[in-house]
């Protein structure tokens, strides 16, 4: 018998606990941890929005540790408020290690994201996410955004030289 996720069994659980799952009809239960991410991103989203949302979180997959929504927004060029909005909509795909800070919960969620994109799309997020981080070491204003450009900067170019 083949391992089931935990994850996953606590989604199935939680679920069936809500009410938003059926015991009675197994075929609306998610094919594996695939299944539950492909449910968030339905065909009956906007296809538009559905590319934002998943550039939004695929950022986040980006990230190589917790960071604050302040640095995310300032990635993205958001509003703070739209960060958190988005964090507070995919609550149950982040874990808050620290307060304030941030990051995707599962290495599964966050492949599953940058999949969903293009190659190009990946490296333009990389891209973006690897310029702000050299405009924040040039600031030297000793924040969160230079802490995380001095311990990570160099993995983020490495990743933009593979995918050259």
């Amino acid at each position: 018998m083949s391992q089931i996720e935990p994850t996953y069994l606590r989604y199935i659980y939680d679920g069936l606990s809500k009410g938003s799952l059926n015991s009675q009809n197994s075929a609306s239960l998610p094919n594996g941890f695939i299944g539950l991410f492909e449910q968030e991103f339905s065909a009956e989203i906007p296809m538009v929005e559905r590319r934002n949302i998943l550039k939004r979180l695929s950022l986040w997959s980006l990230f190589k540790g917790a960071v604050s929504c302040e640095l995310v927004s300032n990635v993205l060029v958001e509003d703070e408020e739209e960060t958190k909005a988005l964090i507070d909509r995919y609550s149950k795909w982040f874990n808050s290690p620290s307060p304030g800070k941030y990051v995707l919960y599962h290495d599964r969620l966050r492949t599953y994201l940058l999949q969903k994109l293009s190659e190009y799309e990946v490296q333009e997020l990389n891209e973006t996410l690897i310029s702000y981080l050299e405009k924040a070491l040039a600031d030297e204003k000793g924040d969160e955004s230079e802490i995380y450009a001095l311990e990570h900067l160099s993995t983020h170019m490495l990743v933009e030289s593979q995918l050259d």
